[in-house]
């Protein structure tokens, strides 16, 4: 997006973050850094990668709901650069997925469902590493259809195909 692309020059400017960018846990704000971690990954600009990682993990460590709306955004970013989606290509995702399958309760039940995509949301639930009883499984993918983004029959069309 726009902002992404203009919070990456600031940064390359100044070599910092504009002060909004740094505290605010908006969704919005997930988003955009996640964006300009995905630019300079597919850029190949390492101190600007390695500084949005930083910046979202502490992120996410204060908030861990927004783990989920920063595993979308990984998957759109990797989806519109063309590339494979491949965890282990994408640190972040990689960060942020394994925090997930470590804690999933925390990190989607608490509030972290209505961030997820349908593409997101199957990824999570078909995930043979997720550590969680079937129970709980039920339960992320009823709490999904419920909160989740778009029209619930969507949803329920995804998670009946899952």
């Amino acid at each position: 997006t726009q902002d992404a692309i203009h919070t990456a020059l600031h940064f390359l400017a100044s070599h910092e973050f504009p002060l909004h960018r740094v505290g605010d846990s908006s969704e919005e704000n997930i988003r955009t850094l996640t964006q300009v971690h995905a630019f300079a990954t597919f850029y190949k600009m390492p101190i600007l990668a390695n500084e949005v990682y930083r910046t979202l993990r502490v992120l996410v460590n204060k908030a861990a709901h927004l783990a989920s709306a920063v595993f979308d955004e990984c998957s759109k970013s990797i989806k519109l650069a063309g590339m494979q989606d491949n965890v282990k290509r994408n640190e972040l995702k990689e960060y942020v997925f394994d925090s997930i399958r470590e804690k999933p309760e925390e990190f989607l039940i608490v509030g972290g469902l209505k961030y997820l995509s349908p593409e997101s949301i199957e990824k999570i639930i078909c995930d043979q590493e997720i550590d969680v009883d079937e129970i709980t499984m039920f339960h992320i993918l009823f709490t999904w259809i419920r909160e989740g983004p778009g029209e619930r029959e969507d949803r329920l069309k995804v998670a009946k195909s899952l």
